[in-house]
């Protein structure tokens, strides 16, 4: 550029002044080339976070599935309906049944320093239990799910 403004003569003037602009111009070019890595760079993380938040979802999504009880007290799975209430439940990954021989549910159980009120039989609770012999139920028994003794 200086090559051009010096063979130019007494134009020069002019044409530097055009040159600076020019010479602004490609700063400014070279500016927003800049400013649109920062926005990629941006947009990419932002995505990364999105994909990242979406996996972790899908992850607890099949641990859920694949471990269908909140607790297992005295070999009895339960999950937790309310705050201060559980129904009796199975592990949902045992083809064969959760239980066998004989089986008491007790009215509360103490979990984690909580006394949960036994207030329910879930659905499937003892499906394909074959080996199961009897279930004692408490008196807090308000509901029974569907299917809770299908073999």
């Amino acid at each position: 550029m200086y090559i051009l403004m010096a063979s130019m003569g007494t134009g020069g003037a002019k044409n530097r002044t055009t040159m600076e602009k020019s010479s602004h111009s490609e700063n400014s070019f070279e500016e927003r080339k800049e400013l649109e890595q920062i926005q990629y760079k941006y947009l990419f993380n932002l995505y990364m976070k999105k994909l990242v938040l979406f996996l972790v979802c899908i992850l607890c999504t099949i641990y859920n599935h694949v471990h269908a009880y909140d607790c297992v007290v005295d070999g009895i799975y339960y999950n937790r309906i309310s705050a201060t209430e559980v129904e009796v439940t199975n592990t949902s990954t045992n083809t064969n049944g959760d239980y066998s021989g004989v089986i008491v549910i007790p009215e509360t159980i103490s979990y984690l320093g909580y006394t949960l009120n036994v207030t329910a039989i879930g659905n499937e609770a003892f499906k394909k239990s074959s080996n199961l012999t009897s279930v004692q139920l408490p008196e807090s028994i308000t509901s029974i799910g569907s299917y809770a003794f299908y073999d």
